[in-house]
């Protein structure tokens, strides 16, 4: 897949959303899978992020004849949906794909749907009920859950164990191929491949 800038393409763009939170204690983090994501992708196609905007981050590409604009909603997580609404309304558009972290998956797994419900994650559930639709793509990464259940907050706000890492990277990895397929082919391409993946 190559990604470039665009200027002014005259299309719909895609919305990619990766949910994090700002500032360096939380770079690398469970919670900030996201943004892992999107960093990702930046950093390999020499991509600039625009961080003038308090509140988000964008970084704006062209895929073949897709625009795509990659969000960081940069007012913590559990505040994500007024700032995905904000520029899902600049952009008239209606194509989203949100990246987040799950506890629910083994470390290192995805999983892709077309809707849902937030699963209980903050994060969603504030985009969920500022959109006020489930009817978007979603693409979930696991990132395990904490042997004791009620240490979830300090977990998911921690760093990944060195032997964690493997598995996420390879994570990172599938979501950016799945994004591809998604965005080149279609979603249910893309989960007929990596919903089943180990």
């Amino acid at each position: 897949m190559k990604f470039i800038d665009f200027s002014d393409k005259i299309n719909t763009p895609w919305i990619i959303v990766g949910l994090g939170n700002p500032g360096a204690k939380y770079k690398n983090t469970r919670h900030n899978i996201g943004w892992s994501v999107l960093d990702r992708i930046n950093n390999k196609f020499n991509i600039d992020v625009n961080k003038k905007n308090k509140d988000y981050y964008i970084s704006t590409l062209l895929m073949k004849k897709s625009k795509i604009i990659m969000l960081y909603p940069a007012t913590f997580i559990n505040n994500s949906g007024d700032i995905v609404t904000q520029i899902t309304k600049k952009y008239n558009s209606k194509k989203i794909i949100v990246i987040y972290d799950d506890i629910n998956l083994e470390t290192g797994r995805i999983r892709i749907r077309k809707n849902g419900s937030s699963g209980g994650h903050n994060g969603m559930k504030s985009i969920i009920s500022s959109l006020a639709t489930e009817e978007f793509t979603r693409i979930r990464i696991g990132i395990g859950e904490p042997i004791i259940r009620s240490e979830q907050i300090s977990y998911v706000l921690g760093k990944f164990q060195p032997e964690e890492k493997i598995l996420i990277n390879k994570s990172i990895d599938r979501c950016i191929n799945a994004l591809e397929i998604i965005l080149e082919t279609n979603i249910d391409e893309a989960m007929n491949i990596f919903n089943s993946q180990q």
